[in-house]
């Protein structure tokens, strides 16, 4: 019982971390955010946010990892509750658009530096895609 509730600390610090670091690396870009200043914010030991987090890198997948699970619930919500698909589309487009405008252009630049995270979102935005595709085919029907 002790480990189980251990697990679920740490699973909830880890999303703690997560949260805290998106909202940082989407307000100052990535290279200007260092993990100390992550540790500090949320009073927690640089060597606690590295035990949970390899390096910046992992930190940076686990926020694109994040986000994604994110949209994947609000899009199924907005699915189930939506009138067709068309609606569903736009309040998707919608969003995407009110989110990149509130991201720092540094983010952006950034990210080139990071292989593993630009490998992750290119695989994401070809299942993305192909989803989508599925999507307005369904539309079209």
């Amino acid at each position: 019982m002790a480990g189980r509730r251990k697990e679920n600390d740490r699973e909830e610090l880890k999303l703690r971390v997560v949260e805290t670091a998106s909202k940082s690396f989407m307000t100052l870009g990535i290279k200007a955010v260092h993990m100390d200043d992550i540790a500090s914010s949320l009073s927690i030991s640089k060597r606690t946010l590295y035990e949970l987090f390899g390096d910046k890198e992992e930190l940076l997948l686990e926020v694109f990892r994040f986000y994604r699970h994110c949209m994947n619930e609000y899009m199924q919500e907005i699915a189930s509750s939506a009138n067709n698909v068309l609606e569903v589309i736009l309040t998707f487009y919608e969003r995407k658009f009110n989110e990149l405008c509130s991201v720092n252009p540094l983010f952006f630049r950034d990210l080139r530096k990071y292989s593993k995270v630009l490998d992750y979102i290119h695989d994401d935005r070809r299942r993305g895609d192909a989803d989508a595709l599925a999507y307005f085919q369904k539309g079209v029907e």
